[in-house]
């Protein structure tokens, strides 16, 4: 048995020195913050404030998601209900990319992964507690029947399962913009 023995990597060669500790950085390996380059263990310590986001955000932000999901039931019912085909996934999407900057405002302009799973998990909540839980049972349902029933039911299922996806990805698209 033979060990593979690795080279270890030297910055020492380097001009570029560390902001924080003024200790020498390769371009392989430095970290480029805002007011200049890093090494990597000091730019572990420090994350923007736009991402630490404190618990009473996070709180307030799931629930009104989870608001805007119990609504969304009402609002798609009405949207599948008017004809509009196709231009009901278009109306969806800009609507609630509206809807997603004001998210974004009770978010306190925060970005992250934090935000992203909150308000994800707030939608869905909101929705499984809404009208929409009873309409996604009934599609399942009637897909699970035989004839004529299967194909509605697979319809309504596809159409709805859809509408929830533009609804979601519209109201994140402010956040993940940036």
């Amino acid at each position: 048995m033979s060990t593979k023995i690795t080279p270890v990597h030297s910055c020492g060669d380097s001009a570029l020195k560390c902001i924080d500790c003024n200790e020498p950085v390769c371009p392989k390996c430095f970290v480029q913050c805002a007011v200049g380059n890093r090494c990597k263990k000091c730019a572990g310590r420090f994350t923007s404030h736009v991402l630490q986001v404190p618990p009473a955000i996070l709180l307030k932000t799931l629930s009104y998601t989870a608001f805007l999901g119990f609504a969304f039931g009402y609002v798609n019912s009405g949207l599948t209900g008017m004809g509009f085909g196709f231009y009901s996934y278009l109306i969806l999407l800009g609507l609630s990319y509206m809807v997603g900057k004001s998210v974004h405002r009770v978010a306190g302009y925060k970005l992250g992964p934090k935000i992203v799973v909150t308000i994800l998990a707030g939608l869905f909540l909101g929705m499984a507690l809404g009208p929409l839980r009873q309409e996604l049972l009934t599609a399942l349902s009637l897909s699970q029947a035989i004839g004529e029933d299967q194909a509605v039911g697979q319809s309504m299922m596809q159409s709805h399962c859809i509408h929830i996806f533009l609804f979601a990805l519209g109201i994140l698209l402010p956040v993940l913009r940036k």
